[in-house]
């Protein structure tokens, strides 16, 4: 899957939103999201403009870069934002209805955690 640098910091942006939703950063979701970011292959130099970028970016700047993404992109990010949330080994009530949101607000084509955690994996 292809991501243009800001979209990659908008992912990251929203995955720490996720993770915080439940009230508790578990050290495996910081090293899920330290794997996928790395799985993109980039050169230092664009790996800490991505992660700085991130920090900057409020919450709905990061909701306007997704929704204008490809629909593939989108449920990708949607299985990343799901596998992510799952990392602990439960799904908590306001993670649940961040996903939604962010699924609903970006236009995300329509699919169930399962669906998108299947996506993700495959992608």
């Amino acid at each position: 899957m292809e991501f243009k640098e800001k979209e990659l910091a908008a992912l990251l942006k929203l995955g720490a939103s996720m993770s915080t939703a439940d009230g508790n950063i578990d050290e495996n979701e910081i090293k899920f999201m330290e794997r996928e970011i790395h799985n993109f292959n980039l050169d230092l130099v664009t790996l800490h403009k991505i992660i700085e970028d991130s920090k900057t970016l409020e919450p709905i700047e990061a909701i306007t870069i997704m929704a204008k993404m490809l629909d593939e992109q989108k449920k990708y990010m949607c299985g990343f934002l799901a596998t992510l949330m799952s990392i602990d080994g439960k799904l908590d009530e306001n993670e649940i209805k961040l996903w939604k949101l962010v699924c609903s607000l970006t236009n995300t084509p329509t699919m169930n955690i399962l669906e998108a955690i299947d996506f993700w994996t495959n992608n």
